[in-house]
């Protein structure tokens, strides 16, 4: 008996409708091949994410070497260019009951000056000695301010006295302008002490820093590892 396709069998909307689509496929074909498809790209993938992972540990771990080789082998520079002020390593209570002429008793006493030095550098960079002094140049007249600076260098001359008051006499300065020039004299004056303090400081402190070394020139390096030994041991 023949079959007939009918109108009704080709149209879309008939529930009873043939899927031309789905019959030149062959139907369940679909399945299998997805499925084949997603097993050989998982297989690859994962093969993949291995290699790399143990690459990365390889290169992580050598990395962790060098810089572990490189760490010691600066430790082991720094130590021998401190030589005998390695003793610094000793402990707070060492440094507290340390006998002034010993290893430790000397570096303590560099640290004490050095610290005195730190200090009086900070108050000295507090103010700007060179601007204070142009203050003072131009506080009034140059006759009256080279005057002035002249007597107050060896004020218990009588003649540079008086060759101050002639200066500010000539000028007409008022009390309160030669009061100007009297306070910007002194405040350049402060400054530059703290400047001479503050420099002696640091030369005290660097001797205190030989006496205790055996290795002198120290070098900046050296000293500042010795400055972070210290650091928090001696009150």
């Amino acid at each position: 008996m023949a079959f007939v396709v009918t109108p009704a069998l080709l149209d879309a909307s008939n529930p009873f409708a043939i899927d031309s689509a789905y019959a030149k496929k062959g139907g369940g074909g679909n399945g299998n091949s997805g499925g084949n498809g997603n097993g050989s790209s998982g297989g690859n993938g994962n093969g993949s994410s291995g290699s790399n992972g143990k690459s990365s540990t390889k290169s992580d771990k050598a990395n962790s070497a060098k810089s572990v080789a490189k760490e010691k082998t600066t430790k082991t520079k720094i130590a021998s260019k401190l030589g005998a002020l390695n003793a610094a390593r000793a402990s707070a209570k060492a440094f507290a009951n340390a006998v002034p002429n010993s290893r430790v008793g000397k570096i303590k006493a560099y640290y004490v000056a050095n610290q005195l030095a730190l200090t009086a550098r900070a108050s000295a960079d507090e103010t700007d000695t060179i601007a204070l002094q142009d203050d003072f140049l131009s506080s009034g007249p140059i006759a009256v301010v080279d005057a002035y600076a002249a007597f107050q260098a060896n004020p218990t001359n009588p003649a540079l006295l008086d060759a101050y008051n002639q200066a500010a006499t000539a000028a007409t300065l008022t009390g309160e302008q030669l009061a100007a020039v009297e306070t910007a004299y002194s405040n350049w004056q402060s400054a530059a002490n703290a400047d001479a303090i503050a420099a002696n400081a640091a030369l005290e402190a660097e001797a205190a820093l030989n006496a205790a070394a055996n290795k002198k020139p120290v070098s900046a390096e050296a000293r500042a590892a010795l400055d972070t030994l210290l650091a928090g041991k001696i009150n």
